[in-house]
């Protein structure tokens, strides 16, 4: 074993005392593993976004389908994708943990970018609505269920 990793979540049984709880408890923690069930082009799960608050110092670990590379600044998350196999992976995380400057320097760049709660902003709903009330649109979705949901999603291969 290379690292030590905490599971928490629906994989294992419910945290019943909110003390002892992962989430609630990562002042412990250096890096927090937000991996995805299935890989799906446009979705990242919640839990990646909660670990981005500058006052957490964890860093994300991310695996998923999401071109994070593309909407997510550099050194604010490591992405399990830019290892061949998961040994490198964890030899990267205990190398960046044991030195304190390179794990600061990921921490002060996360520190740079201010997560906004979902919640203050408007809705989806409210948003496609407008969106669809001021845009001129060309073409045409016979099926929209195939549209969003059909071929962006996929199982990981990989393990």
């Amino acid at each position: 074993k290379i690292v030590d990793v905490d599971i928490a979540g629906r994989c294992v049984e419910p945290c019943t005392d909110k003390s002892t709880c992962v989430e609630n408890n990562l002042e412990k923690y250096r890096f927090y593993l937000s991996f995805e069930n299935d890989f799906c082009q446009d979705y990242v799960t919640e839990k990646f976004f909660k670990m981005m608050f500058p006052s957490l110092h964890v860093i994300p670990v991310v695996r998923g389908g999401f071109d994070y590379k593309k909407y997510i600044p550099e050194m604010t998350y490591v992405n399990a994708a830019d290892f061949r196999n998961a040994t490198e992976l964890a030899l990267f995380l205990r190398k960046m943990g044991d030195d304190p400057l390179v794990y600061a320097r990921y921490l002060e760049r996360k520190s740079m970018y201010e997560y906004i709660d979902g919640s203050r902003l408007e809705s989806l709903g409210c948003q496609v609505c407008k969106f669809l009330h001021t845009k001129k649109l060309e073409g045409r979705i016979d099926d929209l269920k195939t549209w969003i949901v059909d071929d962006k999603c996929h199982p990981p291969t990989d393990i």
